[in-house]
C-alpha cells in the first residue's frame, strides 16, 4: 500500500521542506534525530505527557477538551505529533483507492478555474493535505487552477497550524487559499470535493443527520466522510448512511465501499458481532515512530470506516410502453374530421399523415402507459396497431402510426 511519505515523484508537494518544518513545530529542530541525548529525553517526556492527557481528553472528557483547550499551543503540538500524520494516510488512501479514483478525477476536471473544497471539521486540514497529495500522486495538474478550502472548524489556532504547514509544502507552485464559516450554509461556493473526517462520532446523534443534510446541500461532485475503525463508529457510520438514503431529499449514489444504495447489513440495528471496517498498513516516518514508542501507540496499521458519495446522475431510461387496451375503432359517423384535428394537435411522434387513404372502418387507435406514467395512445391503419396486443411492453411505435398523447 503507497504511503504519502514513500513516494518521492510529486510534481508540487516538497515532502524535505514538510517533514521539516512538521519537526520544529513539534520537537523545535528541523532535525530531531540532531537533538542532544538529553534534551532529546526532556522533550519526550513533556511530548508523552501532553500526548497521554490529549488521549484521555479525547476518550474521557472530549466535550470539556473541545471547549477549553483545541486552541492551546500545548494540546495542538500534542494533536499534531500524534494524530496529523495517520489522518493526512488515511485520507491520501481513500482518494487513491480504485473505486474512487475515476470520480475524483472527474470532480477536479469539472472544477472550472476554481476547486472548491469544504474540510468540515477540519482541524489542522489533514484531510485536505491528504486530498492534495493523494491528486498530486495521480498526476492531476494542481498548479492548473485555484484551490479554495472553505472550512467549519471552532479552533483558528488549530487551522493555521495545518494552512502554514500546507503553504510551506507547496511553496509557491500552488495557489491555495482557505477561509474558516462558522456553518456549511454560509459557503460563498458548493463545494467540488466535501471533506468530514472524524467529525461525526463527535456530533450527538440527534444532530448527525440535520448536520449531514445541510453539508449535502452545497455537495457539488465527490462527499467523502470518514470515521474511525472501531465497532461503535463503523456502526454509527452506517446507520448514518441508511437513514441518508431513505429519507434524503436528494438523491444519492454511493461509490465505495459500497456495491449498492439498499440499507446496509451491518448498522447498529444489526446483531451481528462483525462491522465494516478497513486497514492501511503505511511506512511510518522515523519521528512518528519514535514517538509511537515513547507514548506505547502503534500507528503502523490504520484502521477506519468511510464513505464516499455523489448526488446521482439523472439516467436517461429507453422509454417504454404498457399496451393497456385492444384495438379501439375511432371513427364513428360524422367525426373523422374532429378525430383528425384531435390527432393532429396531439401528436408526440411518428408520421401526422398516417391515416391519409385509410378509410373509416381501418383505422384503429391503442391506449398506452408509459415508463414515465404518462397516459398515450397509437393511432394509425388497423392492420399495423394489430402488431401489438393487450398486456405486451413496447419500446417503440408501429411503423406507419404516430404516437399521441391522451389527456
Amino acid at each position: 500500500m503507497a504511503s504519502f511519505n514513500g513516494y518521492m515523484k510529486y510534481k508540487f508537494f516538497n515532502w524535505e521542506v514538510f517533514y521539516s518544518e512538521w519537526q520544529k513545530l513539534i520537537f523545535g529542530v528541523e532535525d530531531f534525530n540532531s537533538m542532544e541525548i538529553l534534551k532529546k529525553r526532556s522533550e519526550s517526556d513533556k511530548l508523552r505527557d501532553k500526548i497521554r492527557t490529549l488521549w484521555k481528553s479525547f476518550n474521557e472528557e472530549r466535550d470539556d477538551f473541545k471547549k477549553k483547550y483545541a486552541g492551546e499551543k500545548k494540546f495542538i503540538s500534542a494533536y499534531m505529533s500524534s494524530f496529523y500524520f495517520p489522518n493526512i494516510q488515511r485520507s491520501f488512501a481513500i482518494v487513491k483507492n480504485k473505486q474512487n479514483i475515476e470520480q475524483i478525477k472527474k470532480a477536479f476536471n469539472e472544477s472550472g478555474d476554481t476547486l472548491n473544497i469544504l474540510d468540515f471539521g477540519a482541524g489542522p486540514l489533514s484531510a485536505s493535505m491528504g486530498l492534495l497529495l493523494a491528486l498530486d500522486f495521480l498526476e492531476m495538474d494542481l498548479g492548473s487552477k485555484k484551490i479554495n478550502i472553505m472550512t467549519v472548524e471552532r479552533s483558528e489556532t488549530m487551522l493555521k497550524t495545518g494552512y502554514d504547514l500546507m503553504k510551506a509544502s507547496f511553496g509557491d507552485k500552488l495557489n491555495i487559499e482557505q477561509s474558516n464559516y462558522s456553518s456549511a450554509i454560509k459557503l460563498p461556493h458548493r463545494a467540488d470535493i466535501i471533506l468530514c473526517a472524524n467529525v461525526f462520532n463527535e456530533i450527538p446523534e440527534k444532530h448527525r443527520m440535520v448536520t449531514l443534510e445541510s453539508i449535502i446541500e452545497v455537495l457539488k461532485g465527490v462527499m467523502i466522510i470518514i470515521e474511525p475503525g472501531q465497532d461503535v463508529h463503523s456502526r454509527s457510520l452506517a446507520t448514518l448512511r441508511n437513514v441518508l438514503l431513505k429519507t434524503t431529499k436528494t438523491k444519492l449514489e454511493i461509490i465505495s465501499p459500497c456495491l449498492h444504495t439498499l440499507q446496509c447489513p451491518l448498522s447498529a440495528q444489526s446483531e451481528r458481532k462483525d462491522w465494516c471496517w478497513f486497514k492501511n498498513t503505511w511506512r511510518v516516518p522515523d519521528a512518528v515512530s519514535f514517538i509511537d514508542k515513547i507514548t506505547g501507540l502503534d500507528h503502523r496499521q490504520l484502521n477506519y470506516s468511510y464513505l464516499c458519495l455523489r448526488k446521482a446522475e439523472p439516467v436517461r431510461q429507453t422509454v417504454s410502453w404498457k399496451v393497456i387496451s385492444d384495438i379501439i375503432l375511432p371513427i364513428g359517423q360524422n367525426n373523422r374530421s374532429r378525430f383528425e384535428n384531435w390527432m393532429r394537435n396531439n401528436v408526440i411522434e411518428g408520421n401526422s399523415k398516417c391515416l391519409l387513404s385509410v378509410s373509416n372502418d381501418s383505422v384503429g387507435k391503442i391506449l398506452l402507459c408509459s415508463n414515465e406514467g404518462l397516459l398515450t395512445s397509437i393511432v394509425g391503419n388497423k392492420e399495423f396497431v394489430a402488431s401489438v396486443r393487450r398486456g405486451d411492453v413496447i419500446t417503440s411505435i408501429p411503423q406507419g402510426t404516430c404516437l399521441c398523447k391522451e389527456r
